[in-house]
């Protein structure tokens, strides 16, 4: 079994060498991001696979699933924690296009808001995960307002 800094460092080189791959994969599929909020701090993650940067916790919508249950899914998936659709605030209707490391990724992104922070259990998928402050997250400037 490898120990977590050698498969971050995998992860992060097998990103740079597949960039061409996911340079055409990332426009094709629309990814949600959620905007975890507790107090005036965003949960923020690293996945082991990637530039090694703070982004906001999510993943791929999978063919006939709403933002709020892809949410739902990847937030339990990649963090342990189970949360409903009524927890949740829809931020963006439409897909906003993001350009990050030189990909454009199609984000929708949704909102929620909780009163203490959650135990986490971190999935294979993440290899870090850290509250920070609003300013510091990966948050689109438009959505700030939202917030």
């Amino acid at each position: 079994m490898l120990d977590f800094r050698t498969k971050k460092i995998i992860g992060t080189l097998l990103f740079y060498l597949l960039w061409p791959l996911v340079w055409v994969y990332a426009p094709l599929r629309v990814r949600v991001r959620v905007i975890i909020r507790c107090s005036n701090e965003i949960l923020v993650v690293k996945n082991w696979f990637g530039p090694n940067s703070w982004q906001l916790p999510g993943g791929g919508k999978k063919a006939g699933e709403s933002a709020k249950d892809t949410a739902i899914r990847e937030i339990n998936e990649e963090l342990g924690v189970v949360i409903s659709v009524a927890d949740l605030k829809l931020l963006t209707k439409n897909v906003l296009n993001i350009n990050s490391y030189g990909l454009n990724f199609r984000n929708q992104y949704v909102f929620l808001d909780l009163t203490s922070k959650p135990n986490l259990k971190l999935s294979s998928e993440i290899s870090a995960a850290e509250w920070t402050r609003i300013e510091r997250a990966p948050i689109p400037e438009t959505l700030l307002p939202s917030l």
